[in-house]
């Protein structure tokens, strides 16, 4: 299943990548110092991730739990006078993932909006919904196997949830996509548990060895399990995380087999947000700025 955002993609950058094509493979840069950021926002205690690419198209996962927060911190990466996002994807409908998603509405224009589960009746997220709607912004709900294809060399690709097998709980049921970037990759798991992990390593095990992994649910106790570790063997883990939260993320149990796994953890609570740049497509060339 191709979801039809990669024909808007398609189109924007085609004509980009006929000029620069020769100097992306031979390992050159330009116009600026990355190709692609991919952006750990410190939001606190919630997950905002911003992919930038070419400084022009951008695709927003989760909005933190706090919509000025979030408008400050997009301020700071976003490029200047870009008042649009092309895609937000939002995992599940928990307050510390769309929160910040009602104000993002009133400050920048969204072409398209992926949800999971978009039929959940709590009212704060309905209220999102509402919005979504009023601004006439296409809004779907996508399954394991949708693509999202920007250009020739970025590809994300939903490998969660399966519609044919959904779990109880909203968190396990969290939008997982994986980004690839030439030979670098990138793994973003949202509030996924154990159950969702295992899953993956059932059906899904050929698309999660990445070098990047997004630790899911704030570093839980409960989540990014040994199984789950020796299949993604990410190079670098990154915790999105609020200092000092009520809920004693991240927990140590994690901290230990992200240790043992040898991955470096990266902690947007004490480094505030993380910034990768990708200068090209060649294997490690996304490095933290």
């Amino acid at each position: 299943m191709v979801l039809s955002f990669r024909k808007i993609f398609g189109i924007f950058v085609a004509g980009l990548f006929f000029i620069f094509l020769s100097q992306v493979v031979n390992g050159a840069t330009f116009n600026r110092a990355s190709l692609l950021e991919v952006v750990f926002l410190n939001v606190g205690q919630g997950d905002a991730i911003l992919i930038n690419y070419l400084n022009r198209y951008q695709v927003l996962i989760d909005g933190g739990p706090d919509g000025k927060v979030l408008m400050y911190e997009l301020g700071k990466v976003m490029p200047k006078d870009d008042k649009k996002i092309e895609i937000v994807i939002l995992t599940h409908p928990d307050w510390d993932h769309f929160g910040g998603l009602v104000d993002l509405l009133d400050y920048y224009s969204v072409e398209s909006f992926l949800a999971g589960n978009i039929e959940s009746d709590k009212e704060s997220f309905q209220k999102l919904i509402s919005k979504i709607q009023e601004k006439s912004i296409p809004i779907n709900s996508p399954e394991s196997g949708s693509r999202i294809d920007i250009g020739e060399y970025l590809d994300i690709e939903i490998i969660a949830p399966d519609k044919e097998f959904l779990f109880k709980e909203d968190n396990d049921n969290s939008i997982v996509t994986r980004l690839d970037f030439g030979e670098n990759s990138f793994l973003f798991t949202g509030d996924i548990g154990e159950k969702t992990e295992e899953s993956l390593v059932k059906n899904q095990g050929n698309l999660l060895d990445v070098d990047w992994l997004k630790v899911a649910h704030h570093g839980s106790k409960n989540a990014t399990s040994d199984i789950f570790l020796e299949k993604t063997t990410p190079d670098f883990a990154v915790i999105s995380v609020g200092k000092d939260n009520r809920y004693g993320h991240p927990a140590e149990e994690l901290l230990e087999r992200l240790g043992k796994s040898g991955s470096k953890i990266l902690r947007t609570d004490e480094s505030d947000s993380v910034i990768v740049e990708c200068g090209t497509l060649k294997e490690e060339s996304c490095k933290v700025k």
